[in-house]
């Protein structure tokens, strides 16, 4: 009995990544004909997947964190009501965020057993990003780089606000029907199963840092997997996050050190000097880009959004807040890029700081405990949030909440 229980928990959170993945920018989210009942779906499924985590944990460990779920579900209801009270207006959608870090807090005390690492979840997540990241790699390459398999089928999302055609590849790649101008050259970004190459990239990096930081022994291919199909997007934010991570890895997050590793040390300056140089003309090449000024153009535009009003901000949602303060050069482009801005510019720092606190918590907690691994986690996927924009998310609310957990006293590896 015991040994169905466990393997229903794992099929369950494994459902539970997927549902996390699938909200998170898929083409799945955005598909003309579908996109209209998928919200309502991925909501009602993460309900049931969230409970059914729930009875398969033990009573006696859910008696013992059923305190502390209480008083978070009071405290952040009643936090909620009172950006409600001060905020009049504000659109009820809100509450469907608050009903997912309801839902995120509900996982993390009651359905995961108590000793057990509070990121077991983003290693079945990591699992399912190498499975598509190998799948998409051959995908890619016998597909729209060779054109030795055809797509299966034409579909239309509506990414960008517009319709957009897409070559889809039995419904678990996609390919853009358009190439991507880089260095003088049209090349075919591999976006995978995601809306546009960036957000493919955005999950390969969080996978990427899940094997290297929240694992005990990481392992060399499934690293090398994420980092070449990476590659195949073609992001300067995944290029650096590679950069910044392996370089963390390879001379930071080592917990036990012998005299000979330690000695490898020595060569921290220089290779780190040549990291940082790298870095810095990856930044420059991507600034001079159109992408690159877009970028710097929202966080211009979101600052001047947020300083309208710097507690509550200009209302969930409100999209137009923020374009009325782009450049004009956006005038077809205004989509936004990154997740600090937009949130602080639509909610202010009532709801955006408790993104910031769970950031902040999760570094302040590793360097106490002088737990490099969950540091460096914690700092890149901050730098993550940062380029990238997807706040909104199951998967940002998750991420925040299990970042919060690891400052409990659970154990960081899985």
């Amino acid at each position: 009995m015991k040994l169905k229980i466990k393997t229903l928990r794992v099929l369950l959170e494994y459902f539970l990544a997927f549902i996390l993945l699938l909200d998170c920018r898929s083409v799945w989210l955005y598909l003309s004909g579908i996109q209209e009942w998928m919200p309502g779906i991925l909501a009602f499924a993460l309900l049931l997947a969230v409970i059914g985590l729930c009875l398969c944990n033990p009573k006696n460990a859910k008696r013992r964190q059923a305190q502390k779920w209480m008083l978070l579900a009071a405290g952040s209801a009643v936090y909620m009501a009172g950006y409600f009270f001060l905020k009049p207006g504000t659109p009820f959608s809100l509450l469907k965020l608050y009903a997912a870090f309801l839902l995120a807090i509900t996982y993390s005390y009651l359905a995961q057993p108590q000793n057990s690492s509070p990121f077991s979840l983003l290693l079945c997540y990591k699992n399912i990003v190498l499975c598509l990241a190998g799948l998409s790699l051959i995908l890619w390459f016998f597909g729209p780089v060779t054109g030795l398999l055809p797509a299966t089928s034409l579909v239309y999302d509506s990414w960008g606000g517009g319709v957009r055609p897409l070559q889809s590849y039995f419904h678990l790649f996609y390919a853009e029907t358009r190439g991507y101008s880089f260095l003088g050259l049209s090349l075919q970004r591999n976006i995978g199963f995601f809306t546009e190459a960036p957000m493919h990239s955005l999950h390969l990096s969080l996978a990427l840092l899940t094997e290297l930081f929240l694992t005990e022994k990481p392992d060399k291919k499934r690293c090398i997997l994420l980092i070449v199909t990476i590659v195949t997007t073609i992001s300067m934010t995944g290029y650096i996050l590679v950069l910044l991570a392996m370089g963390y890895h390879l001379f930071l997050a080592k917990r036990k050190e012998s005299n000979r590793e330690a000695a490898k040390k020595i060569l921290l300056f220089p290779v780190g000097a040549a990291v940082a140089a790298v870095a810095y003309q990856l930044v420059l090449a991507k600034l001079e880009t159109s992408s690159g000024s877009t970028r710097l153009d929202d966080f211009q535009a979101g600052f001047q959004a947020w300083s309208q009003n710097w507690l509550l901000g200009n209302g969930y949602g409100n999209t137009e807040v923020l374009v009325q303060y782009m450049s004009s050069f956006r005038l077809y482009n205004t989509g936004f890029s990154n997740s600090p801005m937009l949130v602080l510019a639509q909610c202010g720092l009532y709801i955006g700081g408790v993104y910031l606190f769970g950031l902040i918590r999760g570094c302040l907690v590793g360097i106490r405990r002088r737990d490099w691994k969950l540091t460096g986690f914690t700092a890149l996927t901050a730098y993550l949030f940062l380029l990238t924009s997807f706040p909104y998310t199951y998967l940002a609310v998750f991420l925040i909440c299990l970042l919060n957990l690891a400052g409990s006293g659970r154990r960081r590896c899985v």
